[in-house]
């Protein structure tokens, strides 16, 4: 047992330090694995015979269960959802009609020319078939292949794995059968249907569990770890125990997890998902990669030797075949964007075989007829994928013009390049401006960057072509930019996840409109229904108020993320459409303070309660990872933060309903005024009423009262304010006019109704008879006041 802990400890060493000698070699990481294992293999087989079967018998339980799941779960996190979305047409009929298609064509060639058992022929033919999703990832990660063909060959290396796994079990079944009969093909489509149907529903079962567990596990390690668990659980309990598809299982809960990762895990566990499922992805290819090698038996690779190109032809050819065969017909359908023909060659080519192949042979059984010859024959159709294919797919891609970038990708990059570029040397230059650095040497660096930056930019604009989509284009990187605000205040704890999810919902509307290049329709988009299709579900649980409250702080997010993308350098055609998304957030957003006057200072308080407790503790933590506080400290100033948004809760609920006596409170000059006090102010006062466009004071003239707002809205304007372009707005609970009634001062603006409003109006001399009263607080009162007119 330690010897072999410790064996897998080393040959975890070579290849984490193999990833900086394959790219010293200029080789892909899987392919280097392989030839260490191979050498690795051959040097047991020589001094070690006996140790050979163990791991043979090892191999394939280890790679299915140990290192499928998180290869498995780690490429569907990873995997783009919309992207599935998109190509899921194709993606499918690859991953199942080809993949059968391809089964019969291997299995059959090999029963009539190699004369081999039929049902043993198409079961070598399911397993051979499969694109393993283990080799196809690593590879195209390095490389950087084009977006939609890594989708399209990662999304089909995904499915049909699982598909090919639950292929090979329905035929594995059907080998002790001597004749063929065609019921067999209804039962097995129908165990086949099971398999696969059954896995996804698992798959969503552990999902919504795995979710739920997220929801109540605020600790980053403990969600991190629950996903470790899921992806494991889920795999075993589908494959072992309920015999459906493992990888079909945990590809859906990867798939989903990865879709809303945001809403799902907290910032800390959201950035550490990346870290910690690379490292279990690339320890797990690590160790298949170095099992294909030392699976490798020279003694048989050297008997079946007639027999190895053959196979190979027939794979390739098959390959070829499905996937020339079926894209015309994908193509025709027209329900997704046409695959061309260098995608076509890129997906033959780029249709890797790696461990999966040869842990699904050492899986049959003893007795499996010609199971020592499809081991061999399965070797060699890897090894050659690996060797050849990997090492020669950058190339291909080349020949075919797939490494060049698209026009829209060539201006992405310059623009950038131009920001990093900026962003990289704006530090040197502030430091130059208090003399820490050489003016001269900075200059230098900005010039050598700036003719860097002019020389890409002068060899890239030659190759583009003059674009009519170049607005689109631009339309597309301000709406990404647009979401980025979103996932960024998410982050930082500025926006909830339930608004979040409705602004990512306007987000993709509109993107889906902009690929329909319906510029007019999107143009006008109704931002004023963003909230209306999740009223009736979010009423079930959710009461008024605060659905009032998750609407306002929608609108409010999407004015400010469209307020700062307007003062981007976009073109002119561009800020167009801008202008008018802005105009409409503002309608929307007037709209919901004309509909809800009197609550929208409650909700107002909701909001930003519930945004500063959720920023407060964002920054607690981060001071804990900083070590500036103690673990004592951050206990707390949490239940500080606590307590005060318990408090601020209970402030806005009396806000929808407030008292006379309950407001004047709420006052500055009357805080800490006794109840008798505030009492007799509340007999003085009158209720005065202002429809929609009234002006309650004017700028400039003499006043003698002080307005307390119970309903309604109202706008406050003055020369400076105009000067300034600030508009502020007064609501429930606000009030204006205090100097004027202490200190007689002419009114500093001007107050108009934007909605019908209802003030308490007391004047002057009211105010100073009660005063008289009370002569201990008079004396506070006036310095409270005089405290407000010097602010």
């Amino acid at each position: 047992m330690v010897e072999a802990i410790l064996m897998i400890m080393l040959l975890l060493v070579a290849g984490f330090v193999g990833t900086r000698v394959a790219n010293t070699v200029r080789m892909p990481h899987s392919v280097f694995l392989v030839f260490i294992g191979v050498a690795a293999g051959l040097a047991i087989r020589h001094f070690d015979p006996h140790q050979v079967a163990s791991l043979e018998h090892l191999f394939p339980e280890i790679i299915l269960f140990v290192l499928l799941p998180p290869l498995i779960f780690e490429s569907a996190y990873n995997f783009d959802l919309k992207d599935l979305k998109k190509d899921l047409f194709p993606i499918s009929f690859y991953a199942v009609i080809a993949l059968c298609a391809s089964t019969a064509i291997i299995g059959f060639s090999m029963h009539y020319l190699f004369h081999l058992s039929l049902i043993p022929s198409l079961t070598f033919g399911a397993l051979i078939s499969a694109t393993d999703p283990v080799a196809v990832v690593a590879l195209f990660k390095k490389i950087g292949a084009p977006k939609r063909l890594n989708a399209l060959i990662e999304g089909e290396s995904l499915l049909n794995d699982g598909a090919a796994i639950v292929l090979f079990r329905v035929l594995v079944g059907f080998v002790a059968v001597t004749t063929f009969e065609s019921s067999m093909i209804t039962e097995g489509m129908q165990q086949f249907m099971i398999v696969a149907f059954g896995g996804a529903l698992v798959g969503l079962g552990f999902y919504y569990a795995t979710s739920l567990l997220l929801k109540i596990t605020s600790d980053s390690s403990a969600q991190l770890g629950l996903t470790i668990a899921s992806a494991y659980s889920t795999f075993i309990v589908a494959d072992h125990f309920l015999h459906v598809s493992g990888v079909i299982a945990t590809m859906v809960v990867g798939l989903l997890l990865g879709h809303r990762a945001r809403l799902e895990f907290n910032k800390e566990a959201l950035h550490g998902m990346h870290y910690i499922w690379e490292f279990l992805a690339l320890a797990a290819n690590t160790i298949v990669f170095f099992g294909v090698g030392l699976s490798v038996d020279p003694v048989g690779l050297k008997e079946s030797y007639h027999l190895i190109l053959p196979t190979l032809g027939l794979v390739y050819f098959a390959r070829a075949f499905v996937v020339y065969g079926f894209s015309p017909l994908v193509n025709v359908l027209r329900l997704s964007e046409p695959i061309s023909f260098g995608y076509q060659t890129l997906m033959i080519w780029g249709g890797l075989r790696g461990g999966l192949a040869l842990a699904l042979v050492l899986l049959l059984p003893h007795d499996f007829p010609h199971r020592q010859l499809f081991l061999s024959l399965a070797s060699a159709v890897v090894l050659s994928s690996l060797f050849v294919n990997a090492l020669t797919i950058e190339r291909m891609m080349g020949w075919l013009g797939l490494k060049e970038l698209s026009d829209r990708d060539k201006r992405s990059y310059l623009q950038s390049l131009k920001k990093v570029i900026s962003a990289s040397i704006k530090p040197f230059e502030e430091g130059k401006s208090q003399g820490l650095y050489s003016s001269d040497i900075v200059q230098h660096q900005q010039n050598l960057l700036q003719n860097y930056w002019e020389q890409k930019e002068s060899g890239i604009q030659g190759t583009l072509k003059s674009s009519e989509n170049q607005i689109l284009e631009e339309l597309q990187q301000a709406l990404l930019e647009e979401k980025a605000l979103y996932n960024h205040n998410l982050a930082e704890g500025f926006l909830s996840k339930k608004a979040y999810i409705s602004l990512t919902e306007s987000f993709e509307k509109r993107n889906e409109l902009l690929e329909e290049e319906k510029l007019e329709v999107l143009k006008a988009f109704p931002f004023g229904k963003i909230m209306e299709s999740k009223k009736s579900g979010l009423s079930l649980f959710t009461s008024h108020s605060k659905f009032l409250a998750l609407k306002l702080e929608t609108l409010l997010h999407l004015k400010l993320a469209l307020e700062e993308l307007s003062q981007k350098p976009f073109k002119d055609e561009v800020k167009d459409v801008l202008a008018h998304w802005m105009e409409r957030a503002e309608k929307s957003l007037e709209k919901f303070y004309g509909a809800y006057p009197d609550e929208t200072a409650s909700v107002q308080t909701q909001y930003i309660s519930g945004a500063v407790s959720s920023k407060a503790e964002s920054k607690v933590h981060h001071l804990v990872e900083e070590q500036l506080i103690s673990a004592a400290v951050a206990t707390r100033l949490k239940k500080d933060f606590e307590t005060m948004h318990e408090l601020q809760i209970e402030e806005s609920k009396k806000l929808l309903n407030p008292s006379m006596s309950y407001l004047l409170k709420r006052v500055p000059i009357f805080g800490k005024a006794p109840n008798a006090l505030i009492e007799e102010i509340c007999s003085k006062v009158h209720k005065q009423s202002f429809r929609t466009g009234e002006t309650v004071v004017t700028e400039g003239e003499e006043g003698h009262s002080f307005y307390l707002v119970t309903s309604g809205i109202l706008e406050v304007t003055s020369q400076f304010l105009e000067e300034s372009q600030m508009r502020p707005r007064l609501y429930v609970g606000d009030f204006f006019g205090e100097l004027s009634l202490l200190l007689g001062k002419p009114r500093g603006a001007t107050v108009t109704a934007v909605a019908d409003a209802q003030l308490l109006e007391l004047h002057e001399k009211d105010f100073h008879e009660i005063l008289e009263k009370y002569p201990e607080i008079k004396s506070e009162v006036m310095s409270v006041a005089e405290l407000r007119q010097s602010a």
